[in-house]
C-alpha cells in the first residue's frame, strides 16, 4: 500500500470515527438517556432524560424502590448535589422519592483523567428494570463554556435551595 493511500485511509477512518467520539457523553437504555457534561476540571453534570410514564429513584428512594447510585473505577466520585425529587405516596402509607422526565446530578471526581463512572438505577413503569451505564471520563469531550454555563443554570434551578443563616452577635439591651 502506498504512503498516499495509507494516509487517505487513515484520514477517512479518523473522519468516520469523529461522530462516534463526539457522542461519548451520551448513553442510553431503552427508556432513559444520560448526558454527561464536563467543565474540563473535576466537576461533572449528569442529566437524566426519561421517556413519558417512566421514572427512576432518588438516592434515597423512600420505602419503595432502589436508589440511583454513582460509583467510580480508578477514582473517587461524590454526588455534590442532585435535583429535588418528587414525592409519591403508594399503598396509601408509603412514600417513594423519584424522578420523572428529567433529573440532574452534580458530581465531583478526584481523578477524572483515569476514571470510569457508573450509574446504577432502576427504571420503572408498571414494572422495574435494573440498568447500568458507564462513562470513560478520559474519552469524554469537554463541554464548551457557553454550553456549560447554560446546562449548569438549568441544573442549579432543580437543586435544593441552601439557606445560609446569619446571627447578629450584638447584645440586646
Amino acid at each position: 500500500m502506498s504512503k498516499k493511500l495509507a494516509f487517505v485511509f487513515f484520514i477517512c477512518t479518523w473522519l468516520i470515527s469523529l461522530p462516534l467520539h463526539a457522542a461519548e457523553n451520551v448513553k442510553s437504555t431503552e427508556h432513559t438517556t444520560i448526558r454527561l457534561y464536563s467543565n474540563g476540571s473535576n466537576e461533572f453534570l449528569a442529566k437524566f432524560d426519561l421517556q413519558p410514564n417512566w421514572h427512576i429513584y432518588w438516592s434515597n428512594p423512600g420505602e419503595v424502590g432502589q436508589p440511583t447510585t454513582v460509583s467510580a473505577r480508578h477514582s473517587t466520585v461524590k454526588i455534590e448535589n442532585q435535583s429535588v425529587p418528587m414525592v409519591r405516596t403508594v399503598y396509601d402509607t408509603m412514600n417513594e422519592y423519584l424522578y420523572e422526565k428529567t433529573a440532574f446530578f452534580q458530581l465531583y471526581v478526584d481523578n477524572p483523567t483515569k476514571a470510569q463512572i457508573t450509574f446504577d438505577f432502576v427504571e420503572c413503569n408498571d414494572e422495574c428494570k435494573p440498568e447500568t451505564l458507564t462513562f470513560d471520563l478520559a474519552e469524554l469531550p469537554i463541554t464548551s463554556q457557553d454550553e456549560w454555563v447554560h446546562i449548569k443554570q438549568k441544573a442549579d434551578a432543580t437543586f435544593p435551595i441552601k439557606l445560609k443563616l446569619f446571627s447578629d452577635r450584638t447584645r440586646c439591651h
